[in-house]
């Protein structure tokens, strides 16, 4: 896709999840009130998340689709592109604004069984106005890729809740720079923000898992408690998201498989609201630690600190 995106929109975006998450801390703690019963509870998420979703959305258009002619609404097989990391990245949209969802509305009052309901439903319908936008775009369309991978994130959370009532097993990301970037700086970057969303040779997606989680009657100290294991899927090799453009072009995607330590940030016991909300935050990306790499181009490689 090609659009232009620079580090103050990339700050936007992250400033927006920041604030999605020292709302929920703020909303949900015992020790601090608003004192407002469910109806206003409910109007006061309404109005707050219009206003930040009708911003997102213009922000999103005027950003992504200023430079694209439009044409009648139509449909885009992109399945196979760029290994398939951009549907990694729309599972990872969706799981946690449907995980942000679900607590929002289990602090408002909502039973068990609507909230998951309609958690789940949130993370799907914040992003089908972008497929929707995609639609009309010439160079792209409509993706029921993207669709599935949306529902797939959602579906992730709810089943989390409703088995073990806590995530254990969530997504993260994180992030290196690479040299592909300089080779197809329009389609893939012509600065730090910009690379940073849209080249995918450098993104890497995890699956955290807690494993302490899954035995609370294991009596050890925190600090032993925050740590997981990651499994990260990468790849490299693209400046074209279909891989016999690439070959075309002379260059050979591979993709990478990653097992790394990482830390739930979330488990650090603090009562301090500021180191609260980071913590959820910066949850969602992966811990700068060790980390073994697999490929079929390289093998086995070691990392002493990856990101």
């Amino acid at each position: 896709m090609l659009f232009y995106l620079n580090i103050n929109i990339v700050f936007l975006i992250i400033s927006f999840l920041i604030l999605i998450s020292g709302f929920y801390f703020f909303k949900i703690s015992n020790n601090y009130s608003f004192d407002l019963n469910k109806k206003q509870k409910i109007n006061f998420i309404l109005v707050i998340g219009i206003l930040i979703y009708v911003f997102f959305i213009i922000l999103l258009s005027k950003a992504w689709y200023i430079s694209q002619s439009t044409v009648t609404f139509h449909f885009f097989n992109d399945w196979p592109e760029w290994n398939y990391l951009d549907k990694f990245g729309h599972l990872f949209t969706a799981f946690h604004i449907s995980d942000i969802a679900i607590r929002i509305l289990f602090w408002i009052g909502f039973s068990r069984k609507k909230s998951l309901l309609l958690g789940a439903l949130t993370g799907i319908l914040f992003q089908t106005p972008i497929e929707i936008l995609d639609g009309f775009g010439v160079a792209y369309g409509f993706s029921w890729g993207d669709m599935f991978a949306n529902l797939c994130g959602s579906i992730f959370v709810f089943i989390q809740y409703w088995i073990w009532n806590e995530i254990r097993i969530f997504p993260k990301f994180s992030f290196h720079f690479t040299p592909y970037a300089a080779m197809r700086p329009e389609m893939l970057g012509t600065n730090y923000g910009q690379q940073f969303l849209k080249d995918y040779n450098g993104q890497t997606y995890w699956f955290a898992i807690d494993f302490f989680s899954f035995f609370k009657n294991i009596k050890l100290h925190w600090f032993i408690k925050i740590f997981c294991v990651s499994f990260g899927y990468g790849a490299e090799g693209m400046i074209h998201g279909r891989e016999e453009q690439n070959i075309r072009d002379g260059f050979f995607p591979f993709q990478q498989y990653y097992i790394s330590p990482d830390i739930n940030f979330e488990r650090i016991p603090t009562q301090n609201k500021i180191l609260q909300i980071l913590f959820f935050s910066i949850n969602k990306l992966h811990a700068l630690m060790p980390a073994i790499e697999y490929s079929s181009m390289y093998g086995l490689k070691w990392h002493f600190l990856f990101f």
